[in-house]
């Protein structure tokens, strides 16, 4: 009597099934701690922007840092981290008195993006950067910029030598009747004022540049 020759075992559906469900667990698994990793662990980067023509400081975490004019400067935190801080910008007389108004950002923002983002620290058309060169036959000795408008003057005694570099003088607000009117030791008089031989170009992070001759 023949013997019927044996059929090969097919594998249990059953295994399949669970041998699918364990790799794509394993897989939904990877991608959900990828997800929270990057929801509440990963640092996003708030880059500061230095578009001004002067040096800007800024405070983070209890550390002050300088952002040169045109440099920019990273910093790291999580997502929805909230950052309250200032940044400020002004220059200073060699006796490091202020010259003209010291510019300042309040900054409030919180990090929602998937990725980084740019703060940009701009001075918006209402301020100039008021510029002195002197290339006259002495040095300049008093320097103004007033509008009397609106009661608005600042007056300093200065030495600014006739060496033909460019010396920055401050910050100023940008009225209808803005004037500045500079001195030098051969009591030779240079006027300006706005509307007239001042103009503004009315955008951000202008300034004005005063050839004394």
């Amino acid at each position: 009597m023949a013997i019927p020759p044996v059929q090969p075992f097919s594998p249990k559906r059953g295994s399949d099934k669970r041998l699918l469900i364990t790799i794509f667990g394993g897989i939904a698994g990877v991608i959900l701690l990828f997800f929270v990793y990057h929801w509440f662990f990963q640092k996003h980067t708030i880059t500061f922007r230095n578009y001004t023509l002067t040096a800007i400081s800024i405070e983070l975490d209890g550390k002050m840092n300088i952002i040169p004019a045109g440099g920019s400067f990273d910093y790291k935190a999580k997502n929805h981290y909230r950052l309250q801080t200032e940044a400020n910008t002004y220059l200073l007389n060699t006796k490091a008195g202020l010259l003209g108004e010291r510019m300042k950002w309040d900054i409030d923002t919180v990090v929602r993006s998937w990725g980084n983002f740019e703060y940009p620290l701009t001075i918006g058309p209402n301020y100039f950067l008021l510029r002195v060169v002197n290339t006259s036959p002495s040095n300049i000795y008093y320097v103004t910029v007033s509008a009397d408008e609106f009661n608005y003057k600042y007056n300093y005694n200065i030495n600014i030598p006739n060496d033909g570099r460019s010396y920055d003088m401050g910050y100023y607000h940008i009225y209808p009747d803005t004037k500045i009117d500079i001195w030098n030791l051969g009591k030779k008089e240079l006027y300006w004022n706005n509307g007239s031989n001042l103009t503004f170009s009315n955008i951000n992070n202008q300034y004005v540049s005063v050839a004394f001759k």
